[in-house]
């Protein structure tokens, strides 16, 4: 174009020298139309379609407003960064224009983060508290737990010789989960020990009940072992002991001590024993031995007569017989 425009402007100069050059040296006046001008173009402007599928690239030229450019063309979209549940991403047009003048042109768009998707998951179990874990169904790594309401039960009661079992019932937003505890059997819970001896003492049976359950006994019966602690004698009595020993060694050892009475005195007469330490007043007991202990010795007053058996004379002594009697 430049050069097209030089080059008309020469021809218009040649044209006016030559009607110059005219006969007689005389001049002739010519009107020429106004003469033609180098674009110069403002910087351009772009506007966007409001979907950013395409955008307008425009420019004019600053001599004459009416000169101008323009070229329309599509964008092409891509995702600069995704987002995710918590950040925003990147979007992208970019439009390219043919003519070179008119820059490529970007536009940017925030991709909004989506926000979590929680789901439930399953209850997570520590001891016997639990919680209920949820698990974002647009990306695994983010997890949420909240705390679940635990309530117990025992569902089958220990014994003393079998577990129980405890259930515990986990709830959380009309999820449920149950746990079990085994507990332990209750082992036997012994009351103490009774014992009752046979009417003759030759036995003893020994027996315990479990305070858990009435039905559980445990019971043994031994025969019993006799001996004299302490002999009785005449006037004391003695101790006779008998004892039995139980297998069972939850059952002590039981003695059972009776009275041997004292047997009492047994006396036999032996004799009489007289005092004679009295010349006419002789008198006599009667000697009484125990037959159980001849230490043991008793008197007893006789009953005293006298006689003459042998009437004295002037020359002879006389006799008196004196008869204890008892």
């Amino acid at each position: 174009m430049r050069k097209i425009y030089t080059f008309l402007i020469g021809l218009s100069i040649l044209s006016m020298s030559l009607a110059g050059c005219g006969a007689g040296g005389g001049s002739t006046e010519q009107s020429v139309g106004p003469s033609a001008h180098i674009h110069t173009w403002a910087d351009p402007t772009y506007t966007w379609s409001d979907d950013y599928s395409s955008c307008t690239a425009e420019r004019v030229c600053t001599q004459d407003s009416t000169h101008k450019e323009s070229e329309t063309a599509n964008s092409t979209y891509i995702v600069v960064a995704e987002s995710d549940c918590e950040t925003d991403g990147l979007g992208r047009y970019t439009v390219t224009f043919k003519n070179s003048a008119f820059l490529t042109q970007t536009h940017d768009t925030v991709i909004e983060a989506f926000g979590h998707n929680y789901q439930f998951d399953s209850f997570v179990w520590t001891d016997y508290t639990a919680q209920v874990k949820y698990v974002c169904s647009r990306d695994s790594s983010h997890i949420e737990y909240y705390d679940a309401i635990v309530t117990s039960k025992v569902t089958t009661s220990p014994t003393c010789e079998n577990s129980g079992i405890k259930t515990y019932t986990a709830t959380y937003d009309g999820h449920s989960d149950t746990k079990t505890e085994v507990l332990s059997a209750l082992g036997h819970n012994w009351g103490t020990p009774t014992y009752t001896w046979s009417d003759d003492y030759s036995s003893c049976t020994a027996e315990r009940v479990c305070l858990n359950d009435s039905t559980h006994k445990e019971s043994e019966t031994a025969n019993s072992t006799y001996i004299v602690v302490a002999e009785s004698d005449c006037e004391t009595d003695g101790l006779g002991r008998y004892t039995v020993t139980f297998k069972n060694s939850a059952f002590l050892t039981q003695t059972h001590d009776v009275i041997i009475e004292a047997s009492g005195h047994d006396y036999q007469f032996a004799s009489f024993v007289w005092d004679t330490s009295v010349a006419g007043a002789y008198t006599a007991q009667a000697k009484y031995i125990c037959s159980h202990d001849n230490s043991h010795v008793t008197y007893f007053n006789a009953t005293m007569t006298s006689t003459i058996t042998a009437t004295p004379t002037c020359e002879n002594t006389g006799i008196r017989t004196y008869t204890a009697s008892y």
